[in-house]
């Protein structure tokens, strides 16, 4: 199967439309702002597909693909031996990852796709059901390109600098954890008790100094959370 690259255009017609179904009218203000947002991370997919035109990876591993948290993550040192593509890209949403997953996510033909992403789209306003909804579009269209393919979430862990959303990132956890619960080929990681102390507060230890991105103590939790998962078919 070829995975041709859209044009700007397309898109951005991709985006439209993807958002009127979810209840929003092609001709609003906060749809062109979300659909030009989305169109902004071209340049970087286009620079993936140059990677992968010049060393191709082969079908059958595991995409990594989302926001910071992903790109970060030196996923060789993490998992030897393991056939990983890291498809990470820094403040993209959910909703980026959506209109990207052909070209992301699907050309690959892999086994196993580990998503991390929401955060930065709560911190953006957006809602605990839009954003679950955005990961129910990626699921669907995941399984009807590849139906034998696990989609693994990772719950959007607890941070210092965004104590103020707390609650919101708990409701999409919770949202998304419902969605996925009885499907065979989809699962949601909890992510949230590892990261804090007993008292509840996200663990200072295991963060950067922006308190927002993941230290190597950080990493060495996310990988024994993910690790598990990453055997198999």
């Amino acid at each position: 199967m070829m995975f041709r690259r859209p044009s700007a255009l397309a898109i951005l017609t991709c985006v439209f439309v993807s958002l009127s179904f979810a209840g929003a009218q092609p001709a609003d203000e906060a749809t062109a702002k979300e659909a030009s947002r989305i169109a902004k991370w071209e340049p970087q997919i286009a620079a993936f597909e140059k990677q992968d035109a010049a060393n191709p990876p082969a079908p059958g591993g595991v995409v990594f693909v989302g926001r910071s948290t992903i790109r970060l993550w030196d996923l060789a040192k993490s998992f030897p031996g393991l056939q990983a593509i890291n498809r990470g890209f820094g403040g993209s949403h959910l909703a980026d990852t959506r209109a990207y997953l052909p070209r992301l996510v699907l050309k690959h033909k892999p086994r196993l796709v580990v998503v991390y992403a929401g955060g930065n789209d709560l911190a953006a306003n957006k809602s605990p059901a839009e954003i679950c909804g955005d990961f129910q579009a990626i699921e669907r269209a995941l399984h009807a390109a590849l139906p034998d393919c696990r989609l693994v979430y990772i719950g959007v862990k607890p941070t210092l600098r965004r104590l103020a959303i707390r609650d919101k990132e708990k409701e999409l956890n919770d949202a998304i954890r419902a969605s996925a619960a009885g499907k065979p080929r989809t699962l949601f990681i909890e992510a949230d008790a590892p990261f804090c102390d007993a008292a509840g507060r996200p663990r200072a230890d295991l963060l950067r100094d922006d308190k927002l991105h993941l230290n190597d103590a950080g990493y060495k939790v996310l990988n024994d959370l993910v690790r598990p998962v990453l055997a198999g078919p």
